[in-house]
């Protein structure tokens, strides 16, 4: 798998805290795929706040058949 595009839009700024990632795959053919995750932290009350969220996109290099 190459990067073929990474973007990062920082939302918010963390101070030693945990954090929570999801992600899930947009679009996936033979090619390349599309990524997108999001990243929270867990405020006081115990609501999830979004700090950042990335989007990728890559290029899938085909398995090579071993004879």
């Amino acid at each position: 798998v190459a990067t073929i595009e990474l973007k990062i839009n920082y939302l918010s700024p963390v101070k030693q805290q945990d954090i929570i990632a999801t992600g899930r795959i947009l679009f996936n053919d033979n090619r390349k795929a599309v990524g997108i995750t999001e990243i929270f932290t867990k405020k006081g009350s115990g609501k999830l706040k979004l700090i950042a969220i990335g989007l990728g996109t890559f290029k899938i290099k085909p398995k090579k058949n071993k004879k």
